[in-house]
């Protein structure tokens, strides 16, 4: 993240300069994982996104589609133990099976470009008092390819749950909290470790430099911004989980 980069202009939408075409698909999606700063150039400099981006929400969700039964089945466990399908017709039952499945496949597709579509607009707000170059386009952009290894850990996490019983499904994990037995699955600590996700991380590094090549800034400032926010963020969501699970 501390690599120093060459300024870049902010993209204009003329076309490249004749023999200087960048990279093509595959490069980049190679380059984003092997070398992030020369990828993030090129996406900097010729902001096009429709590729990668239809790329994660169809295979999102169709990783989605495909865990949905032990979802549901998941579901249908945890509406036993607390009583609630004793009280259901079968047909009100199965119809809420359904729709978790359906919920599941759509948020698949939709949340990502929501959370992308807050990192750009939060990158955005940081180069307004910074004084950052670049567009909220390829700000968006960086996002949408930085997702990259949010997608390799879904591929991973869909083959764990795979393997794992329905009635374990919650505590699949790719973070520290695989560190703590399940008995701690409702604490502060579990829960603020589960944030703590060696994707989300990778992530979050890929889009610092992806934000640093957009503002001409060095990924490790851009990166602190990011890392401070993910913080607030892990530690809000744990307190508030942690809390509700004490009420029950």
């Amino acid at each position: 993240m501390g690599q120093i980069y060459e300024p870049i202009t902010e993209d204009t939408g003329n076309p490249p300069e004749p023999g200087n075409r960048g990279l093509n698909f595959w490069q980049r999606l190679w380059g984003v994982i092997a070398s992030p700063g020369t990828a993030f150039q090129d996406i900097a400099q010729k902001p096009t996104f429709w590729g990668i981006l239809l790329v994660q929400l169809l295979v999102g969700g169709f990783l989605a589609w495909l865990t949905s039964p032990k979802l549901q089945e998941y579901t249908r466990i945890t509406l036993e133990k607390t009583g609630q399908s004793q009280s259901m017709p079968p047909e009100m039952l199965q119809l809420t099976l359904q729709m978790v499945a359906i919920q599941a496949v759509v948020a698949a597709i939709i949340l990502p470009v929501i959370f992308w579509l807050i990192e750009a607009g939060l990158i955005k707000l940081y180069a307004q008092f910074t004084l950052g170059a670049g567009t909220f386009r390829q700000l968006f952009v960086a996002a949408v390819w930085a997702g990259i290894p949010t997608l390799i850990g879904g591929i991973v996490q869909t083959a764990l749950v795979m393997k794992t019983t329905a009635e374990n499904l919650v505590y699949v994990q790719t973070s520290l909290a695989l560190l703590l037995p399940k008995s701690q699955a409702e604490s502060f600590l579990y829960l603020f470790l589960s944030r703590i996700d060696f994707f989300t991380v990778w992530s979050l590094i890929l889009l610092a430099i992806g934000a640093g090549a957009v503002l001409q800034q060095s990924p490790k400032k851009v990166g602190t911004y990011l890392f401070i926010l993910w913080l607030l963020l892990a530690i809000g969501l744990a307190g508030v989980g942690s809390f509700y699970a004490g009420q029950l």
